[in-house]
């Protein structure tokens, strides 16, 4: 006999105190389990076999779901898909089974009838009511052959999910901008639906554009890949359309044809290479270059941290290399504003203060396509003239005569306080070893 799937009283089981089922209990038991399967309610039939049932621990409400059974039934095979509680207390119990009983709570729910193939097995979908109340259960399934041979699987406690769940979050996120032409989009999911959804791409204004979606293996990601690149500074919508005809939209902007999402570069660090920097300003600095720049080479890192949606924010942090190197840099961490990445790749990150050292420093670049790495970057700005007496062997008198003069400080305005420099082909190098963050007060008590 086959029936429909019965799903509606799974979600609400409720299991009784008493272990031993009353008269009307096994009745009951003996009236579903013939009904399921076909055989006599006063059958008196062998102990039961084992089978195999697999069922996926997660199934999702409101689309099929696969069932299969393996060393099952091979003569003429019958089996039964039944759904109850677990422990059981008391047991779906069918006297034809007896002394056997199911694992499963009295009453127990039916689920699917089928027959087995000759080889004992049979895959089936069953497909769960997207009820509210349906939320977690204990399958069981019961067969039985021709000469009267009765089989019982093992049991599987299963979750019911929604296949209308909402994303947990997408990419872009709803009024990102800036985005990268050739870029693919994602959806998330806290629970694995993401087959069951539609999803579709438009221009704001209406027009459709073709793309292929592909799930992963875990069925919490759709990845959306446009079949062409799209069109630079455009508005985009992206729906996502649950089985229920729920709907999510984002509403994104892509940036120009030159554009470096910012959002692809956080978490990258690049070493600042100083030994090969040519200085341009002052003129006259010369081999005091070398002098002031070298224990500077190596031990700052560029820092990518975060994405608010329109801009990138970084900082430059004191790489952790070998001591003796740390004890001649001590600089606290510098943050970085914002910079947008949504026009060009190029970059100018200003800061006012640099670690006590220096005033309105300048770092300009370019980040290469995909974020795979910068070029072009030069540094500039006003650096405290005692430090950079101290670190090219001369007094400040004399530094201030040879580079022609020094100047009065932006920010703390110390008059001559300050030496001007600029400088160009500063080396980046991806960074993979450790960083730390030296705070101000580290910095007024030496440094570790």
């Amino acid at each position: 006999m086959l029936r429909s799937s019965l799903f509606v009283a799974l979600g609400a089981l409720t299991l009784a105190a008493c272990a031993t089922p009353s008269d009307d209990a096994v009745q009951d038991a003996d009236q579903t389990f013939a009904d399921a399967l076909g055989v006599p309610v006063d059958a008196q039939l062998p102990p039961p076999a084992a089978m195999t049932l697999t069922v996926p621990p997660v199934l999702v409400k409101g689309v099929p779901n696969t069932v299969t059974i393996t060393n099952g039934p091979t003569v003429n095979g019958r089996v039964a898909l039944f759904a109850g509680g677990n422990p059981a207390n008391p047991a779906f119990c069918p006297s034809q089974l007896a002394p056997d009983c199911f694992d499963i709570s009295a009453p127990a729910t039916f689920i699917h009838f089928d027959r087995t193939n000759a080889a004992g097995a049979v895959t089936f979908t069953i497909t769960p009511p997207n009820a509210p109340a349906l939320q977690s259960g204990t399958l069981q399934a019961g067969g039985v052959q021709n000469g009267g041979q009765t089989f019982l699987s093992n049991t599987q406690a299963v979750t019911f999910i929604s296949a209308c769940s909402a994303p947990s979050s997408t990419f872009p996120a709803d009024g990102d901008g800036g985005i990268v032409v050739g870029d693919n989009l994602t959806v998330t999911y806290s629970v694995p639906v993401a087959e069951y959804q539609t999803y579709t791409l438009a221009t704001a204004a209406g027009v459709s554009v073709p793309a292929a979606v592909s799930i992963s293996g875990d069925g919490l990601t759709a990845t959306i890949n446009p079949n062409a690149s799209l069109a630079a500074n455009l508005d985009y919508t992206l729906t996502v359309t649950t089985p229920c005809s729920q709907t999510t939209t984002v509403d994104f902007t892509t940036g120009n044809a030159n554009a470096v999402g910012g959002y692809n570069l956080v978490g990258q660090k690049w070493s600042l290479d100083l030994s090969n920097v040519v200085i341009t300003t002052p003129a006259f600095l010369g081999t005091l270059a070398s002098s002031f720049l070298g224990p500077y080479d190596d031990v700052f890192v560029l820092n990518t941290i975060g994405w608010d949606g329109g801009s990138l924010t970084a900082d430059i942090r004191f790489a952790e290399t070998d001591p003796s190197t740390q004890t001649q840099i001590c600089s606290e961490t510098t943050d970085f504003p914002g910079i947008d990445l949504s026009t060009d790749p190029n970059f100018s990150f200003t800061v006012d203060e640099f670690g006590g050292i220096a005033e309105q420093v300048n770092l300009t670049g370019t980040i290469l396509a995909g974020g795979t790495g910068v070029s072009n970057v030069n540094l500039s700005g006003y650096v405290d003239a005692n430090e950079a007496a101290t670190q090219a062997g001369v007094t400040p008198g004399l530094l201030c005569l040879l580079v022609g003069g020094c100047v009065t400080c932006p920010i703390s305005g110390t008059p001559n306080g300050c030496v001007f420099i600029a400088g160009t082909g500063v080396q980046t190098n991806p960074f993979t070893g450790s960083i730390e963050a030296i705070s101000a007060a580290d910095e007024a008590a030496g440094c570790p």
